[in-house]
């Protein structure tokens, strides 16, 4: 089985918290919500793979954390979008 992980929309709701990082590296208690995302899906054996889509404005955090990081599901798919009014 395959996941998917929406992640990219840019909270503008929660501006300024949110206007230069995704709301998926805010933390919830000592994770963040990506961490605690893909903590659960690397833990599940009927996951094979973890699709991120996400937005080319922040394309870049994600390719750092992911390789930061020693996850071997997620793979990123990225929306050539920067800004919410090019959606």
């Amino acid at each position: 089985m395959d996941a998917v992980v929406l992640a990219g929309g840019y909270a503008t709701r929660l501006w300024p918290i949110t206007k230069h990082r995704p709301k998926m590296f805010l933390p919830i208690g000592e994770q963040t919500v990506i961490d605690r995302i893909f903590s659960a899906l690397e833990a599940d054996d009927r996951v094979e793979t973890v699709f991120v889509s996400t937005n080319e404005r922040f394309a870049e955090d994600f390719r750092a954390h992911l390789a930061a990081t020693d996850y071997e599901k997620p793979t990123l798919s990225v929306e050539e979008t920067t800004a919410e009014s090019e959606k």
